[in-house]
C-alpha cells in the first residue's frame, strides 16, 4: 500500500494491521484512497459522540469525524467501496459527521450496507442519515422502517405503487408525523408535490374514529364488518357473498387493482393533508375490466384513511338505514 505507515503513531499502525488482516486487498485500496486527514479519523480511536444539540461539525475533526468510526463501520465501508462503483468512502467520510453515521450503527449490518449503497447512488444524503438517526434514537423509527425505506428507494423505478420521483426526504415525513413507514404499501406525490401514502393501519370496531389504512379499508369496504353499524357501505367488487344479497358481488378487482386505483387518484389530484375527494378519470380499459368508474379517497394527516368505489357496473352499496338493503351503483 502507498500510505506512509511508518509516520503513523504506533497505536494507529496496530489498528491498521488488524484492519488489513480482516479486509485484505480491499482494505489496503480503501486506505490508499483516503485523504490523509480522513485516514486519521478512519483509523482513530473512539471519542465522545457529538450531541444532537451541538451544531453540525462541533467537536469533530476537519474531515467530519473524531474517531466515531468503529470496526463494524470500517468493514461496511470497505465492503461497499469495493463492490459499488458509485460509492466513494473518502467522500462519504468527508460529508458526514458522528450523528449521521450513528444511524448506521443502530441497524443491522445488512441494512447498514443497503443504506451505504443508497448513499452512493445519490438516494441518501448526510442530512437524511442525520434525520434517520434522530428518529431511530427517539423510537419514532426502527429497523423495519429503515429496511422498508431502503426497499422503496431500491425498487421505486419498477414498483407501480411507488412513484419513481419519491425521495428519502418524502419518506422521512412519514415517521416524522408518527406513522408507520415499515407497512407503507403505496407512496406517491399528489398533483401539488405533497407525499400521500397508504399503510397497513389499524381497525378496531370498538374505537371507530382511530381506524385508518388498508386494514380499515379491507374491514369496511371488502369484508363488510361494519355494514350493519354504518348507515351505508359501498363495496369493492371482489366476489363477496353476503347472506343478505341474492347474488355475490362481481369478482372483478384484486387488492393490487384497488391500490393502483387509489395511487392514480392521488397522483392526478391536488390534495390537502385533511381531504376527501372523488376521482373518475380512469382509462376506459380499467373501467371495462374492473367495473369501477368513480372512487372516493379520504386523507387524514397526509395518509389515506380509506377509499371506496362510488360508481360503476360492478359497484354495490348496502344501506342499513331504514332496512333499505342492497342498491346497485352502476
Amino acid at each position: 500500500m502507498d500510505a506512509d505507515v511508518d509516520a503513523m503513531p504506533e497505536a494507529r499502525q496496530q489498528r491498521l494491521g488488524e484492519y488489513l488482516a480482516r479486509t485484505g486487498d480491499d482494505g489496503a485500496r480503501l486506505v490508499d484512497d483516503l485523504d490523509p486527514e480522513v485516514r486519521d479519523d478512519f483509523l482513530g480511536t473512539p471519542c465522545r459522540r457529538q450531541s444532537l444539540s451541538m451544531p453540525v461539525g462541533a467537536g469533530v475533526g476537519p474531515a467530519g469525524g473524531c474517531g466515531d468510526i468503529g470496526e463494524d463501520l470500517r468493514e461496511q465501508l470497505t465492503a461497499v467501496d469495493s463492490r459499488s462503483d458509485s460509492f466513494d468512502a473518502n467522500q462519504f467520510l468527508k460529508d458526514t459527521d458522528a450523528d449521521s453515521r450513528q444511524a448506521l450503527g443502530t441497524v443491522d449490518d445488512a441494512t447498514a450496507t443497503r443504506m451505504l449503497v443508497r448513499y452512493g447512488e445519490g438516494d441518501l444524503e448526510a442530512d437524511h442519515l442525520r434525520r434517520m438517526n434522530e428518529l431511530l434514537d427517539s423510537g419514532d423509527m426502527d429497523q423495519a422502517d429503515a429496511q422498508r425505506m431502503m426497499g422503496v428507494l431500491e425498487t421505486k423505478a419498477d414498483n407501480p405503487l411507488i412513484e419513481d420521483t419519491i425521495q428519502a426526504n418524502n419518506l422521512l415525513e412519514i415517521p416524522e408525523q408518527g406513522y408507520d413507514l415499515s407497512t407503507t404499501r403505496l407512496a406517491v406525490t399528489d398533483d401539488d408535490g405533497n407525499i400521500r401514502w397508504l399503510e397497513r393501519g389499524v381497525f378496531d370496531p370498538n374505537t371507530g374514529g382511530t381506524d385508518y389504512g388498508w386494514t380499515y379499508l379491507e374491514a369496511r369496504h371488502i369484508d363488510g364488518k361494519l355494514m350493519e353499524k354504518k348507515d351505508a357501505t359501498t363495496f369493492w367488487p371482489m366476489g363477496q357473498d353476503f347472506d343478505s344479497k341474492t347474488q355475490p358481488i362481481p369478482n372483478s378487482m384484486s387488492e393490487k387493482d384497488i391500490s393502483e386505483a387509489i395511487y392514480k387518484a392521488l397522483e392526478d389530484t391536488e390534495t390537502t393533508p385533511q381531504d376527501s375527494f372523488r376521482y373518475s378519470d380512469f382509462d376506459q380499459s380499467f373501467v371495462d375490466r374492473t367495473g369501477v368508474s368513480d372512487i372516493e379517497v379520504i386523507i387524514r394527516n397526509g395518509n389515506v384513511r380509506t377509499a371506496y368505489p362510488k360508481k360503476g357496473p360492478a359497484v354495490w352499496k348496502y344501506i342499513s338505514q331504514n332496512d333499505v338493503g342492497w342498491r346497485h351503483q352502476g
